[in-house]
């Protein structure tokens, strides 16, 4: 954290041991100097900024369009990791219109799904059990059972808890009545 209260780093763990405190402040002072190359008009690391910015949390997307707008085309690798911080944006902002209905679960799982029909997938901590099983929800409404069963399928491989079998085995018979 800065002397004014932003935040620079977050680090992958707890800090327990005096590497992680070093790594820690790798990374603030890492954060630091992109900002002096950004505020500096170097356009690549303006970029790199906004992206740090979305890793910290510590950036709307309302934000970073309005520093994007001002900024050179990003790159390959920039523009990928921008879409994957709006994807995670968008699938945060769907699950918080979830409330507990099928008709809201139902649509946020359309939504999920054309978010990842049109090839923006979350990272892989927000493809939880809502995100998959509301896409299910989506699929058995309007009865594909293809997209049901690709949904299942990453559910299983996700979700191997002995405590969340039930669940699964309620899905698979939802599975099996769709194909009917």
């Amino acid at each position: 954290m800065t002397a004014d209260g932003d935040i620079v780093a977050r680090g992958k763990t707890r800090p327990e041991t005096l590497d992680d405190f070093k790594a820690l402040a790798k990374e603030a002072d890492d954060t630091i100097a992109l900002k002096a190359k950004a505020d500096g008009g170097d356009g690549a690391a303006k970029i790199d900024f906004i992206i740090r910015r979305f890793e910290l949390l510590r950036m709307t997307r309302a934000e970073a369009k309005r520093l994007l707008a001002d900024a050179p085309k990003p790159t390959a690798a920039q523009a990928a990791a921008l879409d994957l911080f709006f994807t995670n944006e968008d699938v945060s902002e769907i699950m918080k219109g979830v409330k507990n209905s099928a008709k809201s679960k139902i649509a946020a799982g359309q939504k999920l799904a054309d978010l990842r029909k049109a090839g923006h997938l979350p990272e892989d901590r927000f493809r939880s059990w809502g995100y998959w099983s509301f896409q299910c929800d989506y699929a058995e409404s309007v009865a594909d059972a293809a997209l049901f069963e690709e949904c299942l399928k990453e559910l299983k491989v996700r979700f191997k808890q002995e405590s969340l079998k039930k669940n699964l085995d309620e899905l698979d018979a939802r599975l099996k009545a769709l194909r009917r």
